[in-house]
């Protein structure tokens, strides 16, 4: 594979059957990462935020697995690490901040920390730790296949470079 790049969109294999989960690498094996409210810090280098256009909006969430689907009012963030590569992050408005909290943690030489950018709706490394290097199986590289409940198929996203 590769070492993974930082802040790279990454496959990576679920370990409870035939999902693959698509995370954002933000910090890979020796780097020490902090998750705070403000933003990711790796190896003491904040992440710089400032606001999308628009800044607010809402969309339904029908969630994987949702019982009922659910109304979420998000801000979005662009999001730059310390390596100038610039990304959009959504946080949900209603969410509790303390989800937002994690580290400081000095990585293991095989492991990476994985976050989705939907920061507030995603399981990933502050939930279940950092992740063995082996489980990421690929690096994402287009957008397939974009759709909302709401709009439908989203043709303008389809074919976009990640």
């Amino acid at each position: 594979m590769g070492d993974r790049r930082h802040h790279q969109l990454s496959e990576l294999a679920s370990g409870a059957g035939s999902f693959t989960y698509l995370k954002r690498v933000v910090a890979v094996g020796g780097d020490t990462i902090e998750v705070s409210s403000k933003g990711v810090i790796v190896n003491g280098k904040a992440s710089a935020m400032r606001a999308c256009e628009p800044a607010e909006f809402s969309y339904t969430d029908s969630g994987f697995g949702a019982v009922e689907p659910r109304r979420v009012r998000a801000t979005c963030s662009t999001e730059t690490n310390a390596l100038g590569r610039s990304y959009e992050v959504l946080f949900d408005t209603a969410a509790d901040d303390s989800r937002r909290a994690d580290g400081p943690t000095v990585l293991d030489p095989d492991q990476v920390f994985v976050m989705g950018d939907n920061r507030d709706n995603s399981s990933d490394s502050r939930t279940t730790g950092p992740i063995d290097r082996s489980s990421v199986v690929g690096r994402a590289v287009v957008i397939w296949l974009s759709y909302s409940s709401e709009e439908g198929i989203r043709w303008s996203r389809i074919g976009q470079r990640l």
